[in-house]
């Protein structure tokens, strides 16, 4: 899909106020080539909250929500209160993707994500 189809995906179904997507550059993990195509889109039609969605080779990560390493970046590692962002009440919504050869997971929740 990439960032283009990932940030018009978003901004079709969420009509944000602000959208920013950025893709990282190539990288390689015991071998296997992989990318990060990451979202974050505020207010409009997003939830309260900060609401994170996860993807593996663009396919939605619906198990154990919560469990996985971005998920907890993004609740207990970043200051959203730096950025004038309410965590509980302003609408965030964060679009994690990563796109490998093979994406590492202990379980069906890929919680290395």
């Amino acid at each position: 899909a990439g960032e283009y189809n990932l940030r018009l995906g978003v901004q079709r179904q969420y009509n944000p106020e602000m959208l920013f997507t950025t893709t990282s550059k190539a990288g390689a993990h015991d071998g296997h080539p992989f990318i990060l195509e990451c979202c974050l889109a505020y207010g409009g039609g997003c939830r309260p909250g900060i609401n994170v969605t996860r993807f593996a080779n663009r396919i939605p990560l619906l198990f154990e929500p919560g469990s996985d390493v971005a998920t907890k970046v993004c609740n207990k590692s970043v200051d959203w209160k730096q950025y004038h962002i309410d965590p509980v009440a302003s609408k965030v919504e964060v679009f994690i993707s990563l796109v490998s050869t093979k994406v590492p997971f202990k379980g069906t929740g890929k919680e290395y994500i």
